[in-house]
């Protein structure tokens, strides 16, 4: 088993392995996508993790980050309590056997901490992204997925028509 502090470098330097493929992915898409929209299906707060640890205590480096990162032209942001989301987490572990990195080794009260953090980060993402001016499309995972679906694809179309 992993100490803490190895788990934490551990999880530092895949941060950082995630952070750079998706800044090359950006690079690939500005020099051959111009004008065209691209949709990015990942967690804006696991982003953060790859420059800060995981955990509360953290809001103003974050809040930092999300002043100074490149402006998206647009955010989904999908709110959701921390124990639902910790009881879906450990279903799918169930299910599938599969746990993200980042989960692994934790037991429930650490990943509801690491949750609760992760959630307060992208509060922090969504608040701050909007007052720079980007669209924002907030939603509740507690509704029903073909709400929020509709919702999503009305956002995205509204986007596409600017």
């Amino acid at each position: 088993m992993l100490s803490q502090s190895s788990r934490s470098q551990y999880r530092r330097a895949e941060g950082y392995y995630h952070f750079l493929r998706t800044v090359r992915r950006i690079a690939f898409l500005e020099q051959w996508m111009v004008g065209e929209g691209v949709l990015f299906d990942e967690s804006l707060s696991q982003k953060v993790y790859a420059v800060m640890p995981s955990d509360h205590g953290n809001e103003v480096q974050a809040r930092r980050y999300f002043e100074k990162m490149p402006l998206p032209t647009a955010l989904i942001h999908l709110d959701a309590d921390a124990i639902q989301v910790v009881r879906q987490v450990r279903e799918r572990e169930l299910a599938t056997g599969k746990l993200i990195p980042g989960h692994r080794g934790l037991n429930d009260e650490d990943l509801l901490r690491s949750t609760e953090a992760s959630l307060d980060i992208a509060r922090i993402g969504a608040e701050c992204l909007h007052a720079r001016g980007c669209a924002v499309l907030t939603l509740a995972a507690s509704e029903a997925i073909d709400n929020n679906a509709l919702k999503v694809c009305l956002f995205l179309e509204n986007q596409s028509l600017k």
